[in-house]
């Protein structure tokens, strides 16, 4: 508001934003270069290096030169830059071309979105100078939009069919910027169009130079590119356009095109609403500008004057979508303690759960499950301030709530990104473990799976590092195995054609789930598989524990991390300096780690600590049942994308193992009182067949015994209890003055002080129908007999993607269950699937 008329023409230029433009003095890439500290100065005409400090334009590196670019109308624009060597940045060639003037007017471009603040004034306050300065800003855009060239990256060309997969945008890198804009612009529009300070050339001017060179950007070219996540963006904008000009044809484009969004919801969503490359950021992404597409669509009907037979008469987008209303809630039951979602693949570590996106949902949807998880979001996301959307759709009446809601309290499997949420409502405020086992889906991936990240004391005390950004220097590091909580096979990274998928999760006083990825190592692994156990103890309190099996290649390294600046060593381990091993790939991230060190150790448990603050500990206790290296190395822990420079050490801790079959064991557990801590014992155990563990834990509530084999049928003798009698996949039992006080099991039965607890077994079978209207399949199974199957159940598709189904109820029938599945299911399955129900249970004894 405070810009004369002569800044507001240098906030919205003459001449074409470049972004694509590094430093020219220091090579910082412009992510980083003309943001923060830097960027545009108060004359609006020059631009300061956060890197540096040099402030371009200068005659240290003159725009010198100039070529000539030819514009869709034909007529030919000269381009002025400075002419270097190629720009490099993370792999990609920008070329010699410094569009340093580019740069300069990209930094102010990007702020053109800002206009949708005042009309959103506008509409609230109704001052007529804030509708007045929108008209000045959209007008202004309309005379120079038309003119401004198609580009990508660094890189001009005549249309965007032209460029790299129709990528090509005109405020500046890509399309991705005008659309993103002209959500807000368009909106801008709507809501002072009706106000009385356009003529009516105003609005012929706007519509031309805005809404219809937009619409020629979007449909030069399909709405596709190889970003998938910025196409809710292109729908969204280009649904606004279609309702601003009543374009029958450009909002059918939009809905019921090849591209359009049924078909892209349909693509490139799961079945439960998340996003495809299964990471919080790119989700929050692509589905914060939907938000203003469901809101152009649903209800929209074309004018009176259109009356083709396929008009359009309020449109009902939840009957035309089914999944629709699970895209905008999914992450509710993802959020962490700490008020994010895990920041697994590329997700920055401070994405939130959206709650515009909720509060939205509860508006078009007011269930009462959707207005209770909105009014908990909203007065409970610290990380997060209220967005214009929440304050233009949220009921006014909508009380604070502080109970949980149950997607946030309790343990969940999300079966779209494959992971899972473990967690106690007495603890759930505080702690919770989260496991990814899902596909690699695009290069947003990082390699990784079966990798999980645990929180305590409202702080994620095992993080994921998550990403800075796709050009940031660290990115290797970030997206490698070794800066993550996984098992390296033979030095390799994993393969990114690998599937996993659930094998168990239960919801009790432990929360357990089993994922498996056997095919991360091709040719190598038979079996790569990972066990979590989130067990809960009385007062809130609770600790992991962790088994990693691998079978299959030479040569074994487990790699953890804690965050914290300081790390201690186990005791009575001789540390000394050392190379990582030769065999680790450059692409595992070894020569990130710097100072190095080596220890040789028999069997037996290893406690190594990382200080998070001056109150929290973390303590991993490693379990090894046979003698191991350790290695020891500081990596970067950076994780705050504003502040992309800093050092901030992170701990690695490996243990390597020899040989064609490991079992990794550990208990993870955080403290801030003495009381709280926990000491872990390794048992000798005996199996017929694979690796077996047992592990005592002793705590201020009493002593468990966790066992695990890898193995199903077999039975596990304890020279320690030769009372106990434990034919269970996995089982943990609870003492209490030497006596068993609770007993948990799955696949298979525990036997303690005459007491047993019998889960049953694990059953396999295949789907003999689908109904998926009626959420309904028909199942046959191995052994014959159908089995009870309580409500709530999961079954697990394991030859799906998403194959992870809640349970409503079941009907067995001559060896035949017939199962319906929950409401929030959207079901996609065939006929001959292969399904597996896992059996667990748990009980008290004392």
């Amino acid at each position: 508001m405070k810009l004369s008329p002569e800044q507001l023409k240098l906030m919205i230029p003459e001449e074409d934003a470049w972004f694509k433009c590094l430093c020219p003095n220091c090579g910082t890439a412009p992510e980083f270069a003309w943001s923060g500290k830097g960027g545009l100065l108060p004359d609006l005409k020059s631009i300061r290096c956060s890197k540096c400090s040099m402030v371009f334009p200068n005659e240290k590196y003159p725009e010198n030169h100039t070529y000539t670019v030819k514009n869709r109308d034909g007529s030919l624009r000269t381009i002025r830059c400075y002419k270097g060597k190629d720009q490099i940045s993370s792999g990609e060639n920008y070329g010699p071309h410094y569009h340093i003037t580019g740069a300069v007017n990209y930094t102010k471009i990007r702020k053109i979105g800002s206009v949708f603040s005042l009309a959103f004034a506008y509409a609230i306050e109704g001052k007529m100078e804030y509708a007045q300065r929108v008209r000045e800003v959209l007008l202004r855009l309309a005379q120079v939009y038309p003119n401004y060239i198609v580009k990508f990256r660094a890189t001009p060309y005549p249309t965007p069919r032209q460029s790299r997969q129709g990528m090509g945008g005109k405020l500046c890198a890509w399309k991705f910027n005008d659309s993103y804009n002209f959500v807000r612009i368009f909106n801008a529009y709507a809501l002072t169009r009706d106000s009385g300070i356009y003529s009516d050339a105003d609005k012929v001017a706007i519509e031309n130079g805005l809404c219809r060179e937009f619409k020629w950007l979007m449909t030069a070219f399909p709405p596709q590119d190889s970003c998938s996540n910025a196409i809710p963006y292109h729908m969204t904008a280009s649904a606004l356009c279609a309702s601003i000009l009543g374009d029958h044809e450009l909002m059918d484009w939009v809905l019921q095109g090849a591209n359009g969004y049924i078909s892209f919801i349909n693509k490139w969503y799961h079945r439960d609403g998340f996003w495809h490359e299964n990471s919080a950021s790119y989700a929050n992404m692509a589905n914060e500008g939907m938000i203003q597409l469901v809101a152009a669509i649903q209800g929209y009907s074309d004018p009176e004057s259109y009356k083709g037979d396929d008009r359009y008469d309020k449109i009902d987008l939840l009957k035309l979508i089914p999944s629709q209303g699970q895209v905008l809630v999914c992450m509710g039951p993802a959020v962490l303690p700490t008020g994010a979602v895990a920041a697994f693949n590329d997700s920055s570590a401070n994405s939130g759960a959206a709650i515009s996106q909720m509060t939205f949902q509860s508006v078009i949807d007011p269930t009462p499950e959707n207005r209770a998880r909105a009014a908990y979001f909203i007065h409970n996301s610290p990380r997060q301030r209220p967005s214009d959307v929440c304050l233009m759709y949220r009921d006014p009446d909508m009380k604070p709530v502080s109970d949980m809601p149950d997607i946030a309290a309790k343990s969940q499997l999300l079966p779209g990104p494959g992971w899972a949420m473990l967690r106690h409502p007495a603890s759930a405020r505080e702690s919770a473990a989260a496991l990814t086992y899902g596909r690699f889906s695009t290069g947003h991936s990082h390699d990784a799976m079966l990798n999980y990240l645990y929180c305590d004391f409202k702080q994620e005390v095992s993080c994921d590092l998550g990403y800075l950004s796709w050009w940031h220097p660290l990115r290797p590091w970030l997206v490698s195995p070794l800066s993550h909580n996984v098992v390296v096979v033979d030095g390799e990274v994993q393969a990114r054609s690998s599937i996993g998928y659930a094998e168990l999760f239960t919801d009790g006083k432990v929360a357990a789930v089993r994922a498996a990825a056997p095919d991360c190592y091709p040719g190598k692994t038979e079996r790569y598989e990972r066990t979590l156990l989130n067990v809960s103890r009385p007062g809130g309190r609770q600790y992991l524990v962790d088994f990693f099996y691998v079978k299959g290649g030479e040569k074994h390294l487990l790699a953890f991390h804690a965050d914290g600046p300081d790390f201690f060593a186990p005791s009575g381990t001789a540390f000394q300096k050392a190379e990582l091993p030769e065999y680790l790939a450059e692409k595992t991230g070894k020569k990130y780690l710097k100072d190095t060190e080596t220890a040789s150790v028999p069997a037996g448990v290893y406690p190594a600590a990382w200080q998070f603050d001056p109150q929290i500990r973390t303590t991993l206790h490693l379990a090894l049942d046979r003698p191991a290296k350790l290695y020891h190395g500081v990596g970067s822990g950076l994780r705050d994308t504003r502040n992309p420079y800093l050092q901030v050490p992170l701990h690695v801790l490996m243990a390597e193992n020899d040989g064609k079959e490991s079992l990794f064991a550990s208990v993870l557990n955080a403290v801030q009182k003495p009381e709280q801590n926990v000491t872990v014992e390794q048992l000798p155990a005996k199996v017929a067949k694979g690796c077996g563990t047992a592990l005592r834990i002793t705590h201020g509530d009493g002593v468990d015994l966790v066992i695990h084999c890898t193995e199903p049928g077999m039975t596990v003798r304890l020279a320690d209890y030769p009372g106990l009698q434990v034919n269970a996949r996995t089982a943990m039992i609870r003492f209490r003055d030497g006596k068993a006080a609770y007993m948990w099991c799955e696949d298979g039965s525990v036997t303690a002080d005459g007491k047993t607890l019998d889960a049953g077994r694990n059953v396999t079978g295949k789907v003999l129908s689908v109904d998926s209207g009626a959420r309904i399949v028909r199942v046959a199974w191995d052994h014959g007999n159908a089995p009870a199957i309580p409500a709530g159940r999961r079954l697990m598709f394991p030859d799906h993607v998403d194959g992870v189904y809640k349970v409503a109820k079941s009907v067995a029938a001559d060896g035949v269950s017939v199962i319906t599945f929950t409401p929030d299911e959207t079901v996609r399955l065939e006929k001959g699937a292969k399904v597996m129900l896992p059996a667990w249970a748990e009980k008290r004894v004392r």
